[in-house]
Formats: C-alpha cells, structure tokens, sequence
C-alpha cells in the first residue's frame, strides 16, 4: 500500500528526531518550536503551515542539504495533495458558456482545464524550489529565527582557529555578541576572539581549547548560553566594598584593572590559565577548590582575591601589577602594626578551612 505523502514526511521527521536521541520538549527548544508542534507533525496529526518550520525542526536534528531537499520534495507534495481515504477539494464547477460562433469548439481549451492543476502543482514546487536553493546559497534577504543562523554556521570548516578570517569567523563573533558579551565583529579571528570563544566554552562546560568546533558551534547557535555579566562600575564597587580599607580598595582596582581592564570573563595567555576579574591562575583555583568556570563569578573572584590578600595583607600575588601601582603599598604600612594585629590577620593564625568556608557562604 503507497504511503501519502504527508505520512511520509512524518516518518522522515521521526526519523531524524529519534538519531539525535533527544525528547520532543529538547528539539523543541533547539528548534524554537513548541513540544506539540514538533510531536504533531513527528507523528503525522498535522503538516508543518511552511516550509521554514520543517527546515528549522530539520536542521535542529543535523540534517544536510541533501536531506532539506527531500524533505521539501515531501512537504510541497504534502501540502498540495490530499492523504489516501481523505476526499478532495469539490472542485468549482463553471457556469455554462454560450456556444461559440464556430461548428465546433477549439480543442485547446479542454486541454488547458485538464492540464491546470497539474501546472499549478509543477509551478509551486518550482517556486519553493527556489527559495530553498536560495536559504541553501545564503542568498536573500536575512532572516530571523535559528535557521538561517544553523545554515552560516553549518558551512565553517570543521575547525576554525585563530588566524582564520572571513564570513564564518564574522558569523561566530555575531554570535558571541548575541550571547551577551563585547566584541569587535571584523572577520578576523584574533586574540581578542579567542578569548571570547574560551570564556564561552568554560561557561558552557566545554574544553576551553578557544577553536571552535561542532560542539562549540552547536552551543553557540543554540542561543541557551548567556554571557552576560557585571560592568566594570559594578566590578569596581563591588571590589572597594570587599577590601574595605580605602587605600587597599584602591590598590585592588588598580590590579584588577592592570589584570583584567575589570572584565569578569577576561581570559589570559598563560600556559596555566588566567581567569576573570583578578586573573587567577589554575593553581590558585586549586588552592582554593575553585573551578574555571566559578572563577569567571565576579564575586568569587573578587572574595578569593581578598583572601590572597589577607595572607600577608599586601599585593605581592600581581608583582607586574604592584610595581606600576600609583599608590603605596601596603606592605611597608602593616609592618608597622602590633604584632598582635599581625597574627590576627596573618596567616599563621587564619585555618587552612577559612577560604573554603568564605567561598560556600557566597
């Protein structure tokens, strides 16, 4: 028995949903349709109104071009031909016309109206033919949603690096941009990019290698990872509100700003890692039980700071930082303490449990 060509889109959906593992409600997030969307035209109650809604349930499942073009083969044949068992649109019957002036009527009129539909299926399908083709190429106007933005992404090499430039590396810092985070859209895939792309994927729970790949890619396109954080007035206030001295509040900011330029998701170029605020490296974060990822929280990153800090009540951690600072350091002045203020806020008499406890009241 022929299978009608809505029920065979159904099943080609089904097909594509079930490779990727996923639940109705999880391709229905990446493909920015609702659950009963996506299980009705999965199993066959309804057909997709456009063909754009089968692109973005398609391309959401890693479907390729080849696959796009069969499944728009199916929906137009769907959406122009009614199912087996289903009865057809009653057709308008004419009015009857008076008989024409010669003996017999002219036979390409008869041939017109049988061939009309026929024609006009051939015309549709053209047509959507050809705007696919064109979403395929890039070509038309942009358009909204996350289709088009899947369609760019899917043509960047399997891996794009830094030193790479063009289209799609403009198209992976739109997308970082989209994320919520400041960047220079340029086409080049700079430092300044790879840093980026890090923070990204830290925030993402992927290797921060900064190259993007599949994975990366398909995290970026789905628009679920947010970096947005705190500006650099509130990074500063709340810095001066952690070390409450003036003059050590002031000192702070100058090293934050030396490490950082105050950005909580400023990334280093040091082979253990840099992260955030006041640029901790991997072996601080060990120190501390801290993680990649909590270290891009500017406020644990400013707390760890201060328990840094508090050790030996000075800045010697950012020496580069300390010697161009404009104020004096602290060091000289809490040698000038009681020695009692000095083993009440050293370290010999803070607990090595102390910065842990800090950080779990955060």
């Amino acid at each position: 028995m022929a299978v009608d060509a809505s029920s065979e889109l159904a099943q080609r959906l089904t097909t594509l949903k079930e490779a990727t593992g996923c639940s109705y409600t999880e391709l229905a997030a990446r493909a920015a349709l609702s659950r009963s969307s996506v299980h009705r035209y999965c199993s066959g109650t309804g057909v997709p109104p456009d063909f754009d809604t089968v692109s973005r349930l398609a391309r959401a499942c890693g479907a390729g071009r080849g696959e796009l073009l069969d499944l728009h083969r199916m929906w137009v044949l769907a959406t122009t031909r009614p199912a087996p068992g289903k009865p057809p649109e009653p057709a308008l019957v004419p009015a009857p016309a008076p008989p024409p002036a010669a003996d017999r009527p002219p036979p390409s009129r008869r041939r017109w109206n049988r061939r009309l539909p026929d024609r006009a299926a051939v015309a549709i399908f053209a047509l959507f033919g050809l705007l696919v083709l064109n979403a395929l190429s890039g070509s038309g106007p942009p358009r909204g949603g996350g289709a088009a933005t899947e369609l760019k992404a899917a043509a960047c090499a399997a891996v794009v690096g830094l030193g790479e430039h063009g289209e799609c590396v403009r198209e992976i810092q739109v997308l970082l941009i989209q994320s919520g985070t400041s960047l220079t859209v340029d086409a080049n895939f700079s430092t300044e990019t790879r840093r980026r792309v890090i923070a990204f994927q830290v925030l993402a729970g992927l290797p921060p290698t900064g190259r993007v790949d599949d994975a990366t890619r398909k995290a970026l396109v789905s628009g679920r990872i947010s970096m947005r954080t705190w500006s650099e007035e509130r990074i500063e206030r709340r810095i001066r509100e952690v070390f409450r001295n003036p003059t050590a509040g002031d000192e702070a900011v100058h090293v934050a700003r030396c490490r950082s330029h105050l950005d909580a998701l400023w990334v280093g170029p040091d082979p253990d890692g840099g992260w955030g605020v006041f640029q901790l490296s991997d072996e601080v974060l060990g120190r501390y039980d801290g993680t990649q990822r909590v270290a891009l929280d500017p406020e644990w990153n400013i707390q760890a700071a201060h328990w840094i800090w508090a050790e030996h009540r000075d800045f010697r951690a950012w020496p580069v930082c300390v010697s161009t600072s404009p104020t004096t350091p602290s060091t000289p002045r809490t040698a000038q303490r009681a020695p009692g203020h000095l083993r009440a806020g050293g370290h010999q008499h803070r607990p090595p449990s102390t910065p842990r406890a800090k950080r779990q009241r955060l």
